[in-house]
């Protein structure tokens, strides 16, 4: 379909559809060598450059590098001798009254561990009393250890010093 634009300087080709492209009428009358026309030789411009830019790119691509044998899977942490439930929660129970004594602790957080203590007793009372299954009580004992090494860590960096203020 050939159509005009409104001052008739350029045609439309192609099928009527908005990726048609607007040509000069004289690139119609310019002829070149080859008997194309000028617009036509000008089209072919970019087609070549990427016909040439193929090989260079194919020669260029990336190879991947041999693949990585997998190492050897490590072994499991191996087993931390733990003493009794009662004991360990025991342990955890000092850890908290020992991190307590720590003199560059604020008001509010003493007050915080004196509930964490009441609660810890009431607890692990209720837990005594209700005599859980072996693999239960070394559950609870492997909570107890992991929750008294923390306390124990909390109160070194509490020794250290007191702790930065953050303003709001």
């Amino acid at each position: 379909m050939i159509g005009r634009d409104l001052d008739g300087t350029h045609e439309r080709l192609g099928n009527g559809l908005p990726h048609g492209r607007w040509v000069p009428r004289i690139a119609e009358a310019s002829k070149i060598a080859g008997g194309c026309q000028l617009w036509q030789c000008v089209a072919l411009v970019p087609r070549v450059a990427a016909l040439l830019a193929i090989p260079v790119l194919l020669a260029c691509s990336r190879v991947d590098p041999p693949s990585v044998t997998p190492a050897t899977p490590l072994p499991a942490d191996p087993e931390i001798a733990l003493e009794s439930m009662q004991v360990e929660c025991d342990g955890l129970v000092g850890a908290l009254a020992a991190y307590k004594t720590c003199e560059n602790l604020e008001d509010e957080d003493k007050a915080d561990l004196d509930d964490w203590i009441e609660a810890a007793n009431r607890n692990f009372a209720a837990s005594r009393k209700a005599n859980p299954e072996p693999n239960a009580q070394k559950t609870i004992a492997q909570a107890c250890r992991k929750a008294t090494e923390s306390v124990k860590a909390a109160t070194e960096r509490c020794k250290a010093g007191p702790r930065p203020k953050v303003f709001d």
